[in-house]
């Protein structure tokens, strides 16, 4: 008995093949810290602290005289905080290279400490701000933010060298 549907004209049972599992094994040609995964390791570990150091530096030349004090106890809080993120990230960082059990979860739950801090920071810095120029840049800040989370969890979760390097990606 037929059911009148030609098989491969776009109509009736679409077949899959089958998701390929990827298991953690050092011979396979995606193990390893290369490609993008190293791209992220050596951002994090060498690049990330040069930045917070230049953007407090920048942010200390320019900074303007009204209010000082209490924008000099928020920036001075702001670097503990970013000082407290750099040295974690660094520590993920080489937990990453280093190929270590857990840290795929680890990195994805400080991306997602990363971005409320990023987005607070930045919503702190506009309270009372009536300059277009400070507000344009905040929010350009928090979209930096949320697009640098977008494409790191995104590729933490999906990447296949990621699951190719650690055997517990998506415990």
């Amino acid at each position: 008995m037929s059911s009148g549907i030609t098989p491969g004209c776009g109509l009736g049972v679409v077949f899959q093949q089958p998701a390929r599992a990827f298991v953690a094994s050092p011979h396979s040609p995606l193990y390893g810290v290369k490609g993008w995964l190293r791209f992220f390791v050596v951002g994090t570990l060498y690049l990330s602290p040069v930045v917070l150091v230049l953007t407090y530096l920048v942010i200390a030349f320019f900074e303007r005289p009204v209010h000082i004090h209490i924008r000099l106890l928020a920036r001075l809080i702001g670097m503990a905080a970013a000082v407290f993120l750099i040295r974690e990230w660094i520590r993920i960082a080489k937990s990453l290279r280093d190929i270590k059990p857990g840290v795929v979860q680890e990195t994805k739950k400080w991306l997602m400490i990363s971005l409320g801090g990023t987005i607070l920071s930045a919503a702190l810095s506009l309270i009372g701000e009536r300059d277009a120029d400070t507000v344009f840049l905040g929010a350009l800040k928090i979209l930096a933010g949320v697009a640098g989370f977008v494409i790191w969890f995104s590729y933490f979760n999906r990447s296949r060298r990621i699951k190719a390097t650690y055997r517990d990606w998506n415990s």
